[in-house]
């Protein structure tokens, strides 16, 4: 078995000592100072690895950084809402800090325990290229009724062009009225596989810190095609 650096420095010494004041020891702590200085070297070697490492990896953080900056000063992605009906209650933000935009019954709904109901959110939306939407309960009708989406989640891809939908359970009868905020959606950056091969393994593009990129980047939704928001009331 192989003896480390300083297993051989101690075998040295011990073997030097063994042999008392001969010529023969005196090779021996010849050959220990031969393998402390080689110790040493090799500390060095790795505090100088770790010092160019430490670079690399501030180099990639500013690097990092000034792509998130950079990011965040371009134009926020932006979504198109199309009505589909009659006096439309548009998605809207609710606060300035609100991570998902609020989607508003169009109108009354029933929900009874293990009869799933279908919805139509009223509109049909244009989202760009590499962003998807999904949709999801409000966290208060979750906790309040057990309402929950019968398949989980909403994925809204960008090539979507059809009218938003939905199908809602509920743990407890509730009745619902149009105007309601029961789901909202939030905005996600989207990227797609190098290539699936279903014999070896997946091949995923290495994004570092996607989410730290792109959770400053400043969503909106508008009304129409060039309009803003309404106002919450």
């Amino acid at each position: 078995m192989a003896m480390t650096i300083d297993e051989a420095i101690r075998h040295a010494e011990d073997k030097a000592r063994e042999l008392g004041c001969t010529e023969c020891a005196a090779e021996h702590w010849q050959l220990a100072s031969w393998l402390r200085r080689l110790a040493a070297l090799e500390a060095d070697k790795r505090l100088l690895d770790a010092i160019d490492l430490a670079k690399k990896l501030k180099a990639a953080q500013c690097q990092l950084r000034e792509f998130r900056q950079k990011r965040i000063e371009e134009k926020g992605m932006h979504i198109t809402i199309h009505p589909l009906r009659d006096n439309f209650i548009a998605p809207r933000y609710k606060t300035k800090g609100a991570a998902a935009f609020d989607l508003y019954l169009q109108e009354d709904l029933y929900l009874t325990p293990d009869e799933p109901a279908s919805i139509s959110l009223g509109f049909s939306a244009d989202i760009e290229d590499g962003y998807s939407v999904q949709i999801i309960p409000r966290s208060s009708v979750g906790m309040n009724w057990g309402v929950r989406l019968w398949n989980t989640v909403g994925l809204i891809d960008s090539d979507y062009k059809g009218e938003w939908c939905a199908v809602l359970e509920s743990a407890k009868p509730v009745q619902f009225r149009r105007g309601d905020r029961i789901l909202q959606a939030f905005v996600t950056w989207s990227f797609r596989a190098d290539g699936i091969d279903a014999e070896t393994e997946l091949r995923y593009k290495q994004l570092t810190g996607i989410l730290d990129l792109f959770k400053n980047v400043n969503y909106s939704v508008s009304w129409e095609s060039d309009g803003e928001l309404p106002e919450e009331a």
